[in-house]
Formats: structure tokens, C-alpha cells, sequence
């Protein structure tokens, strides 16, 4: 996410959307902090949190209820939490070291009061030239959902109008190839487009790796996956996302794991802060090298970085139960990742199995096995 383009629509759409989050630029976070502070310093000379969120609990309860009362109701009943502490950690991204997760609804709050318009209609706005730096990433209610449908479709119609102008620019065509395959499901059309993308410019690695990420998730091509992950490798060999991506393919599709440990290493030396990367190499020493006091340093790496992300709690959990029959840290490592994501189904099922294989507590296995078949039958629901 370091690359951000000027806005949204320039050449990079999906920056600042993946599936139900949307990540939030550095600048515009401090947009809101410059705004309220101004604000505060105009009413009463006063610009400490405290201070802010003093007045943004009254702005709520009053001036905002009576201007926005539809979307007072919904941040209403999602509780906020308009606190001293809780707008800090938004504007900042951080509680002392730690990366902190906040709540949509918040900063969706912000926005409102800064610019009288939503956290979408305000990141989408394409006269805004946001910065690159990211500081949160946040899961998309339902309530904005219709709102972001629209900005879907803007983007499509963007790309389309910007491809008659220009019909032989590469990036072009790559970037629209994204949006149609993730956002709309064209498989047929994103495939012309990404092949329009490498013919425009062979040397475009992003359209290389783009058509290999389509071709093994959309198309289950892993050889044609793996040529275009090498072809975008030759063109650009420092590139920590795609070496992340083509070590995950080698191992779960060609059993490659001497080749995928070195990708992963090239990966890590490119961006050795990266969560995600940390936890693939843990899981790689754990699960398929058995070099397990590297994997600890890795997993306890990796929970350093982003303390607050259930998936790695969920495989540190495995790996302690699993390979180094350690109970109790398992216990809490799964209990925290459910914590931070209740409705988690393969923690809800692998906990179970814990419950029932490690402690001998097949009462509360019970209660996870239903509860991991009550969220399946939701996501049904949700998509028949």
C-alpha cells in the first residue's frame, strides 16, 4: 500500500479498497486533526483531546442529530465512542507503539463534521491529492455499502471514458483488467484487458503480476500463474509483493518450498516491517521446515507489528498447540483471535478441535462447532 497514485481514479483505483476495507491516508486524517483543532482554538482557546472530544460529543448530540438525523440513528446504535482516547488513536494510527484498529463509523463521524460528507464521498473525491502513507485500514459497515456500489461504478465509467481517449496505454488497461475481475467479476473482459495490458508494454511487471494474481485466483492457471510471476520478477526483482505472492504459489501449488523460502526471504530483506510477509515466513518454518525457534521469533515478530490481527494470533495458536504442545499459550492465542474477529469460521472450527482434542472440553467445542455453523448459514443467507 506505499504507492499510492495522485487519487483514486488516476491510475490505481483498488489503493484504497479491499474487499470490506477501505485504508485511510495519513493527510486526510490530519486534515480533520488541523480542522478541529481550529475549531477549538476559535470557540475556546483550547486544542487538547479532551477539549476535542468535548465538543465532538456535543456537535453529535445536537448539530449533527439535527442535520444528518439518518446517519446520527446508525452511528447512534453503533456506539461510536466519541472519547478523548478514541480520537487520538484515530487521527494517529497509534496507542504508544502499538497500531490500534478503529472503528469505520469514527472516522466516518470526522468526516462529516470536517467536510459535511461521508469518509467514501470524501476519499473518492477525485480533486483531492492524497499523500502515500496509510495509517488505518477499516472494515466497511453495511450502511455505506450502497454508497460504495456508487463509487464502484464511477470507477468503471472512469476507465472507460480514459481508455477512448487513450486506447494504448498499458496501465490503463491493467488497472481497469483489476476493477473488472475483483469489483464486478468480468472474468472474460479483465482477461482481454490484462492481455491488451502486456501486449501495449511487455516491460509493464504490474500488468505481469496483476494477470498471474488473476490467473491462479480467477482462472486456477498456476503454470500460467508462475510464468507471469517470473516474467515480472525479470522486469522488476525487488518487488517485496510479488516475491510475497509467488512463494505462496509455489509452495500451495507445486510443492516447491526451497524456492518459496527464498522468495519469502526476498520479500522480508525488500520490507522487513510488513506483517503479512513475517507471519507467510512463520508459518513456512512452522508448518513445512520444522525449524520451530525461528518460527517463534517470526510469529512474536509479527504479533509485535500488528498485535491486534487475528489471523496471526489464529496460526500462532496452531503452531504452539500443534508443535510445541503448549496448551495454555494456545488457549489465549486462540481466545485473542477470536476477540478481534468473533465470527471468524476456521478459528471457531480449529478451536473446537482444540477443545476437544487438547483440553478435553467437548462442552465448549460444542458451543464453537454451532457457532462456526451458525456463520455459515448467515454467509448463505447473505449471498443466495
Amino acid at each position: 500500500m506505499s504507492n499510492l497514485s495522485k487519487h483514486p481514479f488516476k491510475d490505481e483505483y483498488s489503493i484504497y479498497l479491499n474487499d470490506n476495507k477501505l485504508f485511510i491516508p495519513e493527510k486526510l486524517l490530519r486534515y480533520i486533526h488541523t480542522q478541529l483543532k481550529f475549531i477549538l482554538i476559535e470557540k475556546s482557546n483550547k486544542k487538547s483531546w479532551d477539549a476535542i472530544s468535548n465538543y465532538l460529543t456535543g456537535y453529535f448530540n445536537k448539530d449533527f442529530k439535527e442535520n444528518h438525523f439518518d446517519v446520527f440513528q446508525i452511528l447512534f446504535s453503533s456506539g461510536i465512542g466519541i472519547s478523548a482516547a478514541n480520537i487520538e488513536r484515530a487521527i494517529r494510527g497509534k496507542k504508544g507503539v502499538q497500531k490500534v484498529k478503529v472503528k469505520y463509523e469514527l472516522i466516518d463521524f470526522l468526516c462529516y463534521v470536517t467536510w459535511g460528507k461521508s469518509l467514501i464521498d470524501k476519499l473518492f473525491d477525485s480533486k483531492e491529492n492524497w499523500n502515500t502513507k496509510i495509517i488505518h485500514d477499516v472494515i466497511i459497515p453495511d450502511y455505506a455499502l450502497d454508497e460504495l456500489n456508487k463509487v464502484k461504478y464511477k470507477a468503471q465509467d472512469f476507465y472507460k471514458n480514459r481508455l477512448e481517449v487513450n486506447p494504448n496505454k498499458s496501465t490503463l488497461h491493467n488497472n481497469y483488467a483489476k476493477l473488472l475481475y475483483s469489483k464486478f467479476n468480468d472474468i472474460k473482459e479483465a482477461e482481454k484487458h490484462f492481455n491488451l495490458a502486456i501486449e501495449l508494454n511487455p516491460q509493464n511487471y504490474a500488468a505481469h503480476y496483476n494477470y498471474a494474481v488473476f490467473l491462479k485466483n480467477k482462472m486456477a492457471d498456476y503454470d500460467g500463474a508462475k510464468k507471469h510471476y517470473e516474467m515480472a520478477l525479470e522486469i522488476n526483482p525487488y518487488n517485496a509483493s510479488i516475491h510475497n505472492n509467488y512463494a505462496s504459489l509455489l509452495i500451495d501449488f507445486f510443492n516447491d518450498v526451497d524456492k518459496a523460502k527464498i522468495h519469502y526471504e526476498k520479500a522480508l530483506a525488500s520490507n522487513p516491517l510488513y506483517f503479512l510477509y513475517n507471519l507467510n515466513y512463520a508459518i513456512l518454518l512452522s508448518d513445512y521446515l520444522n525449524e520451530k525457534k525461528l518460527a517463534i521469533v517470526y510469529f512474536k515478530k509479527t504479533l509485535d507489528i500488528d498485535p491486534e490481527n487475528c489471523n496471526a494470533h489464529h496460526h500462532y495458536a496452531n503452531f504452539l498447540a500443534n508443535k510445541l504442545n503448549d496448551m495454555g499459550e494456545a488457549n489465549k492465542h486462540y481466545k485473542r483471535a477470536l476477540d478481534i474477529n468473533p465470527e471468524n469460521i476456521t478459528v471457531h472450527k480449529n478451536y473446537a478441535i482444540f477443545l476437544t482434542d487438547k483440553l478435553n472440553d467437548p462442552k465448549e467445542a460444542d458451543f464453537h462447532n454451532k457457532e462456526a455453523l451458525r456463520l455459515i448459514k448467515n454467509r448463505i443467507k447473505k449471498t443466495s
